[in-house]
């Protein structure tokens, strides 16, 4: 990954991570405020827990002010611990709030492995 943080808008998809061609249509029900919120809380208790230091956080998609519902609904969440960088992307599901959220389950299932 490049020292400089990569962009909000347009998405960032991660290289070498493959994309789905279809997406499931149900997932689960969250706003976007609701999954951004609940994601940036849930990345700062880890970092606190692995005693690590959290910085340059950057969650890429392609929704917009006037879009909530781009044609392409991956998410990519870029962050540094400890000044390493890292990424986990999602494109499972038709809406980016539930993506942003499947992100959320992916950093879930990491703390109880304590991986990373």
């Amino acid at each position: 990954m490049p020292d400089t943080l990569p962009r909000a808008y347009p998405l960032q998809w991660p290289e070498g991570v493959p994309r789905r061609m279809i997406h499931e249509k149900h997932g689960p029900m969250i706003t976007m405020a609701a999954a951004v919120a609940s994601l940036k809380d849930l990345l700062g208790l880890w970092a606190d827990e692995m005693g690590a230091t959290l910085h340059g956080v950057v969650i890429s998609s392609n929704v917009t002010l006037g879009q909530s519902m781009p044609h392409d609904p991956g998410v990519a969440l870029y962050f540094r611990l400890d000044n390493v960088p890292h990424c986990l992307a999602s494109d499972r599901y038709r809406r980016p709030e539930q993506n942003v959220r499947a992100i959320y389950d992916q950093i879930m299932e990491k703390r109880r492995e304590g991986v990373l």
